[in-house]
């Protein structure tokens, strides 16, 4: 289960943090990243850089991959 990986892999994050807002202002914090960068693992990806602040009032950096597809 994903939610389970996330909380092994990154134990800062905690179920307050995944119950908040916080995954639903993503979409609008993307209109004001703080950097855009590409993937130094994947060919053809972007990483997004946001600022949010956490349930403790600390800034969280998340990172956010996008995979676009160019249509024809």
């Amino acid at each position: 289960m994903k939610i389970r990986k996330i909380f092994k892999d990154y134990p800062e994050i905690t179920y307050d943090i995944l119950k908040s807002d916080i995954l639903k202002r993503i979409p609008k914090e993307i209109t004001n990243p703080v950097m855009i960068l590409k993937s130094a693992t994947v060919a053809g990806r972007q990483v997004i850089i946001l600022n949010i602040k956490g349930t403790n009032g600390l800034n969280v950096i998340a990172p956010v991959q996008l995979d676009v597809k160019k249509v024809i």
